[in-house]
């Protein structure tokens, strides 16, 4: 990936509907050569915009980052058996404590205990969880690996169900998931409906939060490098003065404050493996407050549910561009 494709994903993250002719205007180039493009980058499966799911609009009231101990049988089994879990939104073999390491989304309280003891925990092979529920999202890049390792050919079906939401609008989701620049009459078209109505069906669905869209891309095509879990346990009463200071850096692509071992969880994008020794090892260590740092370093990806996005932060990084 040059750094014209670059400032191409830089130019849809701003207008991801905007016309070929559009964003040759922008970028100074021909469309032919915009077209062009955009047909590689999304037949290599490096960007692609759709249309994701706000979870609080859809209900989804918790956030929870896990990690998962596995014993008698090998790790790459029990990952299947957990990618097929519709709120498991992202899971990756993992380095560390850790055999396998991801993400989860759950309604209320009771869903997520469900969850986690009923669900996951009857897995054949999983000997222990850890979890950490997200208290506040600091930081989070629309950025997300779109294939990986992925063991789910078809990722499970989401549970759509809202007041705001009707079939036809799930079904305009749907759509959306799969091509978010699908042209408005092409969309009216496919689902027999006329393109006024789709039109003004988006334009609802966008106002009342409960879809945005945006691009989503493949972190290591952006920046080859190590990517890795990191969890911080912050002590001194300077939770916040340190998160301030990592919502600044560029190295995070998620960050969170969260409620369990540790309070200060993030996903680290890619970095070469000296400048990731240097952030764990003599960085982060280094700031007041910081009593002690754990790193998960991923080793394969094997599931990245980019339909669902986790709770809005306060700022959304559009990173790696």
């Amino acid at each position: 990936m040059d750094q014209l494709d670059r400032d191409l994903v830089a130019a849809l993250r701003l207008q991801p509907r905007a016309t070929v002719r559009t964003l040759g205007k922008v970028l100074g180039i021909r469309e032919h050569v915009v077209a062009t493009r955009m047909r590689r980058l999304e037949s290599g499966s490096e960007m692609r915009v759709i249309a994701r799911l706000e979870m609080a609009a859809m209900g989804y009231k918790h956030f929870v980052m896990f990690g998962v101990r596995v014993d008698g049988r090998p790790p790459g089994e029990v990952a299947k058996e957990l990618a097929q879990i519709p709120e498991v939104q992202g899971l990756v073999s993992t380095s560390g404590r850790f055999e396998l390491t991801g993400t989860l989304f759950a309604r209320d309280k009771i869903h997520l205990r469900e969850l986690l003891d009923t669900r996951l925990g009857s897995i054949p092979g999983i000997e222990n969880i850890e979890s950490a529920l997200v208290l506040e999202t600091l930081e989070w890049a629309d950025a997300s690996t779109l294939n990986g390792d992925s063991m789910v050919d078809v990722l499970p079906e989401l549970n759509v169900t809202s007041a705001d939401i009707n079939s036809l609008d799930q079904r305009i989701i749907s759509t959306l998931q799969v091509d978010g620049r699908m042209p408005m009459r092409e969309i009216g078209r496919e689902l027999d409906t006329p393109e006024a109505t789709i039109r003004s069906r988006i334009r609802r669905l966008k106002t009342k939060g409960i879809i945005r869209l945006t691009v989503v891309s493949d972190i290591s095509s952006f920046r080859p490098g190590v990517s890795a879990y990191i969890a911080l346990r912050v002590g001194g009463g300077r939770l916040t003065e340190v998160a301030s200071i990592l919502q600044n850096s560029v190295e995070f692509g998620f960050l969170a404050m969260t409620m369990g071992r540790f309070n200060l969880q993030g996903l680290l994008l890619p970095l070469p493996r000296k400048d990731l020794e240097e952030l764990v090892f003599r960085k982060l260590p280094g700031i007041a407050g910081v009593k002690q740092v754990d790193l998960e370093e991923i080793l394969a990806v094997h599931k990245s549910d980019f339909r669902v996005a986790p709770p809005t932060p306060n700022s959304v990084k559009a990173a790696l561009t």
